[in-house]
């Protein structure tokens, strides 16, 4: 799962402004995000000692071969549709970052799920996705679904600077489909 996302990235800028510190974050383009992820560099290799390097070349042929299977099987994704799923787990892990590392977002975040008397109120927050943390993928997925209402609520205020990050209907139904898909079933 982790070749087709990369952990939300923003663009840090610090400077002073009537005697008080500001930090402002700019997010970059999930096309950016997209093609990183997609790109491996030299000092990837020389920094693990080549899993980096393997662990790209095990993603992109698997990936090669999903595709081939699915040409095989008269399954015709467009570019956009490529697109569009691609940039599903950006958006989704990337939200998550941006609400959980930010307090003004967390606070604006918990008022609107507050607000909503659909929700149970056992769960408050995004997870995150987190490479070292089996099922992280599927807890991040499922807490965006859980939390649909007050994440296309969020991503629809231009002011918080998270529009790049709202899913399209074709993205909710693919979320839900990768839901199902990860969905680990014991069977004893």
């Amino acid at each position: 799962m982790s070749f087709f996302f990369k952990k939300c990235s923003s663009k840090k800028t610090t400077n002073v402004s009537d005697d008080r510190l500001v930090v402002e974050y700019e997010d970059i383009d999930t096309d950016e995000i997209i093609n990183e992820e997609l790109e491996i560099d030299d000092s990837t290799a020389e920094d693990d000692d080549g899993h980096g390097l393997y662990n790209y070349e095990v993603a992109a042929t698997l990936h090669e071969q999903a595709i081939q299977i699915m040409h095989r099987q008269s399954i015709i994704v467009s570019a956009a549709e490529m697109k569009e799923a691609l940039q599903l787990m950006p958006k989704v892990s990337g939200l998550a970052c941006h609400i959980n590392d930010s307090p003004t977002l967390r606070e604006e975040f918990d008022q609107l799920v507050q607000r909503n008397n659909q929700l149970d109120g056992s769960k408050r927050t995004l997870d995150r996705c987190v490479a070292t943390h089996w099922n992280s993928d599927f807890q991040c997925l499922l807490s965006c679904k859980y939390f649909q209402k007050e994440v296309e609520q969020i991503t629809a205020i231009s002011k918080h600077g998270l529009t790049s990050y709202q899913l399209s209907a074709n993205q909710w139904s693919l979320l839900k489909d990768l839901i199902d898909a990860l969905e680990v079933h014991f069977y004893f």
